[in-house]
């Protein structure tokens, strides 16, 4: 699922279908139960198709796709959650907390969230407004 450098809808169109599933499937515009759960094997999935998008995503070799509301949302996904799933319980797994917030406040200002199915606004409000706390820290996530 690692889009060449220069090939954007490849790459937006695999998290977007990883994240949030098929336009035709039955969890496609809802909350996915699996992103709450707590499972080595998803996180293991994206680790496997998505790790060398994510490093190229927070070295911000990835930054134009951010231009529509699509690959805003996809860079969100991938430096916020994907984050949150590869590096479980390590301190990777809040280092690109401040990229995502940054991109998902700018896509709030371009009303990219007019553009976007519901389960997809959600993802890019939270991150956009609603600080977060590290384990074990009285900061917020990459403040």
């Amino acid at each position: 699922m690692n889009a060449p450098a220069g090939t954007a809808a490849p790459f937006v169109g695999a998290v977007l279908e990883f994240w949030f599933g098929r336009p035709e499937g039955d969890e496609y515009g809802g909350m996915r139960k699996i992103w709450f759960e707590k499972n080595p094997n998803f996180d293991a999935e994206i680790r496997r198709c998505f790790l060398a998008d994510h490093g190229r995503a927070a070295a911000g070799e990835l930054d134009h796709l951010a231009a529509t509301a699509e690959g805003a949302l996809a860079l969100i996904i991938v430096l916020d959650q994907f984050s949150r799933n590869m590096f479980r319980d390590q301190p990777g797994m809040y280092a690109t907390d401040h990229k995502a917030r940054t991109l998902a406040a700018g896509a709030m200002d371009r009303g990219f969230d007019q553009q976007l199915i519901i389960a997809q606004v959600a993802e890019t409000w939270e991150e956009a407004r609603a600080p977060r706390v590290r384990p074990g820290s009285q900061q917020s996530a990459g403040g």
